[in-house]
């Protein structure tokens, strides 16, 4: 049996502990250099305002801004840094839109139908000969009559007014209609950087690098982006860069499809090129007496609220946690920080907790219940008088 010496000492341990609620329970880890600093000392101060939580507030705290940074990686000179959605895209849009008249080039088709001069019994007659002809790798077409011409580099009108000069100098009838039956010689390339990070089964055959055939009938930026099937990922955007000759061009891709850049137009041998923003994974810290301390994960997209934190993946305890001090900590600017104040010990307040939503960077901390603080200090004395008993001791 445990002696009573020992058992005096063990309860006079106990009751100084419950009288003062002070003392050194546990030791804790602890650099030899940080030993008798106050726990306060050099740290930052915050300021904290505590506010009720009721509609109103819900209300005001649920007008504050989303925000999203998007990770700029730097290079060896400087280092990376968070900036804003804005920044990283930085819009450029061009300012000429009027690339001019379409010029033939290498492999365009034209379509000619000359009046020709055919004989036959009855004597010459005149006949109307279609064909289509092809411009040669040298930029020249062989028309009847006249023979090669160099036609890469003229417009349409351009060409219609040498072929004229030509017959008439070759003294064949001049009369003729030419047209642009085929465009071949220019193309927009797209790279579309998105599709890594799309999911979408149902899109078969897509792939990232592609190109369209530019004609003499207008193409505008939104009118790729609609038949290329770009998806953009719920919340986010992406940026846009238009390589044109030796200038670069950046455009936001959400801006693109909500209709807001429908004028600029694309020019022949434009290169667009669709890249994903590096977003950063963006959080909310849950801490207190929960089950499971961690960062809770945002999406724009999906505006999760406090009680889908609280009561989602075993993060709320409700034995030993208090239920009547539940706070949402949201910070400003100037180290200041409010503290939205939830007393749930009625639950019909858990209505509210359903529509305050969560912001990156919000920090949701539950206070144990009192007694709970106890029971853990009783069961390590406990434990540690039990170390000191010997079982086998009489």
């Amino acid at each position: 049996m445990i002696s009573k010496h020992k058992l005096d000492c063990f309860f006079a341990i106990l009751l100084a502990f419950i009288v003062t609620s002070c003392g050194t329970i546990y030791v804790p880890q602890i650099l030899p250099e940080g030993r008798g600093v106050a726990r306060s000392e050099g740290q930052e101060e915050i300021q904290i305002s505590i506010i009720p939580l009721t509609a109103n507030v819900i209300d005001k705290a649920n007008e504050d801004n989303y925000v999203q940074r998007v990770v700029d990686s730097g290079d060896l000179t400087r280092a990376a840094k968070l900036i804003s959605v804005d920044q990283a895209i930085n819009e450029n849009i061009p300012e000429n839109n009027d690339p001019g008249p379409y010029k033939l080039g290498i492999g365009d088709k034209l379509t000619i139908s000359q009046m020709i001069n055919v004989k036959d019994d009855t004597g010459l007659t005149k006949q109307i000969a279609t064909r289509t002809i092809s411009i040669a790798d040298d930029g020249f077409a062989s028309i009847i009559g006249i023979g090669r011409v160099l036609l890469a580099g003229l417009t349409q009108f351009q060409a219609e007014d040498l072929l004229y000069e030509r017959l008439v100098f070759e003294e064949v009838t001049p009369e003729f209609e030419l047209y642009i039956s085929s465009f071949v010689s220019k193309r927009i390339q797209v790279t579309n950087n998105l599709l890594e990070k799309q999911k979408d089964a149902s899109v078969e055959n897509q792939t990232n690098v592609f190109q369209i055939n530019y004609s003499n009938y207008p193409i505008y930026i939104h009118e790729i982006m609609a038949s290329s099937k770009v998806l953009l990922p719920k919340g986010e955007d992406a940026q846009i860069t238009l390589v044109r000759s030796n200038e670069k061009y950046r455009i936001s891709l959400r801006n693109v499809i909500e209709g807001k850049h429908r004028n600029i137009r694309l020019f022949p041998d434009d290169h667009i090129i669709i890249n994903p923003l590096p977003y950063r994974p963006e959080t909310a810290v849950i801490m207190g007496e929960v089950l499971n301390p961690r960062l809770y994960n945002l999406s724009p997209s999906d505006r999760k609220t406090l009680s889908e934190a609280l009561y989602s993946d075993q993060t709320f305890d409700p034995v030993s946690s208090d239920t009547s001090q539940i706070y949402l900590l949201r910070p400003q600017k100037d180290n200041r920080v409010i503290g939205y104040h939830l007393d749930a010990s009625n639950p019909s307040r858990l209505i509210l907790a359903n529509k305050l939503e969560l912001r990156p960077g919000d920090i949701i901390y539950v206070a144990p219940q009192p007694v709970s603080n106890y029971n853990r200090a009783f069961r390590q004395i406990f434990g540690a008088y039990a170390m000191t008993v010997n079982p086998a001791s009489g």
